[in-house]
């Protein structure tokens, strides 16, 4: 009798653990990525650069990742190309190369621009922007995501025809 008793105890067990993991909330993959363009001799950034990393730091669930794109000179940059060569955030490269003070919200599985974040924001409306893209990233189809911000400045289109 003992024995059941163990094999029934031990079976709940399995039971309550299987359920605990099924109603865990998943680990949230990532989403998108915040792009932040910078240099250490620009005054916007600062300024932009502490709200990025407070706002940043709000997410520790694994949607967002952060990526900083040093543009000090000509060495930060070839190393801010190569770190990005032969992935989606090389079109922000091409875009914005040598801009700094910006910061680019862009989809994780398509590379799509959805947002750019600038000095004039706060650490909480940069929040705000980085839950707005994560949201456009989960409710709308790749290839409809690029917003066309008024915060996202025109592209480099000297950069893009040199490509």
């Amino acid at each position: 009798m003992k024995k059941i008793r163990l094999s029934v105890l031990t079976a709940m067990g399995l039971v309550a653990a299987s359920l605990v993991t099924l109603l865990s909330p998943p680990a949230q993959a990532q989403e998108v990525y915040l792009v932040n363009l910078t240099a250490e001799w620009c005054p916007n950034c600062k300024i932009l650069d502490p709200r990025i990393n407070e706002a940043a730091t709000r997410f520790n669930d694994g949607s967002i990742e952060r990526v900083e794109l040093d543009f000090t000179n000509g060495d930060t940059m070839a190393q801010a190309y190569e770190q990005v060569n032969g992935t989606f955030l090389a079109g922000v490269f091409a875009d914005y190369a040598g801009l700094t003070g910006l910061g680019v919200l862009v989809s994780a599985d398509s590379g799509e621009k959805i947002d750019c974040v600038n000095r004039t924001m706060t650490s909480d409306a940069i929040e705000m922007q980085i839950v707005a893209a994560r949201e456009i990233v989960r409710t709308t189809p790749i290839g409809k995501r690029e917003t066309g911000s008024i915060f996202c400045p025109p592209a480099n289109k000297r950069v893009q025809a040199a490509q």
